[in-house]
Parts: structure tokens; sequence; C-alpha cells
């Protein structure tokens, strides 16, 4: 007959099992949650890197430098509407952040609202699929009516799910690892984002797929590699921390801390200075392709060429970025990314002058591999930077505020559109390069945090789990 002890008698922290002969019980230690963080940290940096690769190569079907700015033009969108949507790509993603943190901050759980709000993207695209393959021979503007609203929802909810996946993913790494998880992200996803780049070109040259079923198809080749991102995210095991558990503020109350935030950090102000001058380079992005192909006369064959130099930047950042962040520290990622965004507005004006004897299609080659380098390390390095530099508990107040300061950036490209209408390309081109030159000078008032990376609060706990004394 087995004999039990009291559970009411069990001490804290500890639970009863029973031995292997199933004779008596004994008394296990429960994990600390901080253990089990650690438990989980591989498993869950496999499926963060699942999710991001996914990620990447659906994006890549849809690129909003290369791929989109020829599908609005094939719908009669103007310049400025052009621009618009494609800077409204990030613009969507960092505008709501802000008001998301609020909400989220003091959530143990916040992998439930990511889960959730990731179906209204997928959905919205399959939805464009569908409305690009039935009516835009028909009635392309009402398919361009139709494909904005979808296409702000869809962004728009990847903006919502921003703050909560990335302070699940700050909770689940350990800092000393969090470049390294990124760089495989962007590596992989960068090397299967490379040959849907080629993909894309095939796609969009084949005879046997005419407009508009060819950007029909890449639109139903995002959803379905968004998928994959979903059902990896879906098996992440998501750390319950300590979160401050007092009242939660109004969302005016909560506005009216952000200066104090400012104030209280000269860091994050200047890394939030640096952050917004840097998204001066998504001022010419549609643009690039547009006068390749307008300007200098190249076919549009070259998008898909291009996609695959984009991608490849990302490959290459993605290796470089993430050893340099962990090894060197992300003060030093960020300067060299400010390096990257001037080259591309410079080469482009370099092309139009035939610079040193190069075709311009291998001067815009290297425009796009430069593209790829700068977005690929602005992810990396300002993201790891800001996570090491702020207190753990008020994360998603600093995503959320830096993030969405660098919102209205990524709309300067309707801007362009009016810029190029006006006094053409070389003066948009210009004018990018001289902003990114001052953020490349910030960057040198940064601070690296690196003593102060880790916090006792997530510094690794060790030790297998011991039965209880």
């Amino acid at each position: 007959m087995r004999s039990w002890i009291d559970p009411r008698g069990t001490p804290p922290g500890c639970r009863l099992r029973r031995v292997a002969d199933g004779t008596r019980p004994a008394m296990t230690r429960l994990p600390t949650p901080e253990e089990q963080v650690r438990r989980d940290e591989p498993r869950n940096a496999k499926l963060y890197t699942i999710d991001g690769v996914c990620w990447w190569v659906g994006t890549a079907f849809t690129d909003a430098a290369t791929v989109l700015p020829a599908f609005l033009s094939q719908l009669g969108g103007s310049n400025a509407l052009i621009g618009l949507l494609t800077g409204f790509r990030t613009g969507g993603y960092l505008l709501p952040q802000l008001a998301v943190a609020h909400y989220v901050e003091r959530w143990q759980r916040k992998k439930p609202l990511v889960v959730v709000n990731s179906l209204v993207q997928r959905l919205a695209l399959l939805a464009i699929a569908l409305l690009v393959l039935r009516h835009a021979l028909a009635s392309p503007s009402l398919v361009l009516g139709w494909f904005v609203a979808l296409y702000m929802i869809a962004c728009v909810s990847e903006g919502v799910n921003a703050v909560p996946w990335t302070d699940i993913l700050a909770k689940s790494v350990h800092p000393l690892r969090r470049g390294r998880l990124y760089g495989r992200m962007q590596s992989w996803g960068g090397l299967l984002a490379f040959a849907a780049g080629y993909g894309v070109h095939r796609i969009l040259t084949h005879p046997r797929l005419p407009y508009p079923g060819n950007y029909a198809l890449l639109f139903a080749l995002t959803a379905v590699a968004y998928a994959g991102s979903y059902a990896a995210f879906l098996l992440v095991r998501e750390p319950v921390l300590a979160v401050d558990d007092s009242p939660r503020p109004s969302l005016a109350g909560f506005l009216g801390r952000l200066p104090g935030l400012w104030r209280s950090s000269p860091d994050f102000a200047r890394l939030a200075v640096c952050r917004v001058l840097l998204g001066f380079s998504h001022l010419p992005a549609p643009f690039y392709v547009l006068y390749s192909v307008q300007a200098l006369g190249l076919g549009p064959g070259v998008v898909g060429l291009y996609i695959a130099c984009q991608m490849a930047g990302n490959v290459g950042g993605g290796l470089l970025w993430g050893r340099l962040g962990d090894s060197r520290g992300n003060r030093a990622v960020i300067r060299l990314v400010c390096l990257c965004a001037i080259a591309s507005p410079a080469l482009a004006l370099a092309a139009g002058q035939g610079y040193a004897g190069l075709p311009p299609a291998t001067l815009f080659m290297l425009v796009f591999v430069f593209l790829g380098l700068t977005y690929a390390g602005a992810w990396i390095g300002f993201t790891n930077y800001l996570l090491e530099l702020v207190p753990a508990a008020r994360r998603p107040s600093y995503l959320g505020l830096l993030n969405t300061l660098a919102g209205p950036a990524s709309l300067l490209p309707a801007a362009g559109g009016l810029v190029v209408d006006v006094v053409g390309y070389k003066v948009l081109f210009g004018l990018s390069a001289l902003v990114l030159v001052v953020a490349g000078s910030r960057s040198l008032a940064l601070r690296e945090p690196r003593q102060d990376r880790v916090g006792a609060a997530e510094k690794p706990t060790g030790g297998a789990v011991a039965d209880c004394p």
C-alpha cells in the first residue's frame, strides 16, 4: 500500500513526485522562472529562427522597394501613392507600437495577442491575391482602392505584433545570444529570400503567367510563407516573469510620462535621434527601381535581380551584424549601418553619371546590396542596443516610443514622390544622402552599454532541478 505525504505540508517551491519504484513519494523542487527560461531557450531560439526565416522569405515575394512599386504602376498609381504605400510598409509597422506598449507592458502573457492578431495580416494578404487575380484587368481603379485598404490593414497588424513579439524574444533569449539569433533569422532567411528573388524574376517574366496572375501569385506566396512563420510562433513557450503590478495608468497618463523617459535617459535620447535620421534611407527606396527603368533604360526584368542583391545584403548583414553586436557591441553595428545607408543614394547618383566607367546596372546592384545591409543592421543594431540599455520592466514602453518616433520617417517616400515629380530623382538621392551623413555623425555620440548589458534579473541561473532537502 502506497503512503503519501500531506501536500499541505510541502515546502514552498516544491511538489510531490513518485520515485522510480513507485513505492514512496519524494519532494522535487519546482524550477524557478529563470531556470525555466534557460531550459526553454534552445527550443524558443529555434522556433524564433524559423519564424524569422519564413517572414523574410514571404517579404521577398512582395518586396516594398521593388515588387510593390512595379505592381502599383501597373494599376495606374501615382508616384505620390507609390511612395505613400511603400513607406507605409514600415510606417504601419512602427506607428501603432506606442499605444500597444501602453496596454501590454503589464501583461505577463503577451503571446495570445500576437497569435490572434497575426491572422488578420495573413487573411488580408490572401484577400489581396484573390482580388488582383479576379478584378485587376477589368477594374484596376477598384482593385487599387481595395488594395490600399487591405495593405494598410496588413501593415498595421504587423505593427501591433511588434512590441509583444520582441518582448517575448527578449524574455526568452539571453542578451549575449540575441545578436546571433537575429543574425540567423536574417542570414538564413536572406539566403532563401535570395532564391525567392530569382523566383520573382521568373514569375514576372514567364509567358504563361501574364499580368495580373503573376502578381496574384506573389501575394499568395507571401501569405503561405507567413503561415509558416505563424505556425512556428504558435509553438514558442512564453516565459512568465514578474511584471509591474501597479495599476495601469490611462493612455493619457501613459503618454504624459513619456517625456520623463526621454529626460531620464540621455543615451536613449541620442539613440532615438540617430534612428529618426536614419529613417531618411526610406525616402528614395521605392524610386531606385523606377529611376533605373525609366531614366536609365534598364528593363523590368532587373526587379528580380535587385531583390536578389538586396537579399544578398541581408544575408551578409545577418552573418556580420549579429556576431559583431555580440562581440564588439551594437554601437559599432549602428555606426557601420549609417555608412551603408549613405552608400545607397550615393551610388544611385553615381550610376546616372557612369562613374568610373562602371555600367549603371552594376552600380544599382550595389545600391540594393547596401540597402539590404542597412535594413538588416538597423533591425539588429538598434533593437539590441535598446534592449541592453533600458530596464527590462520598461522594455515595451521604450520600444514603443523609439519605433513610434521613427515611424513618421518611414512615410517619407510619399514626399519623395512629390520631389521626383517637381525636381527629379537626383535631387531626391542627394537630399537623402545629406541627411544620412548627419545620422552617421550622431551615431558617434552613442555610448556602448556593454558594461551594463546583463542586469541581475537577466543573468542565467544554473543547475539541474534537485530534490528538496
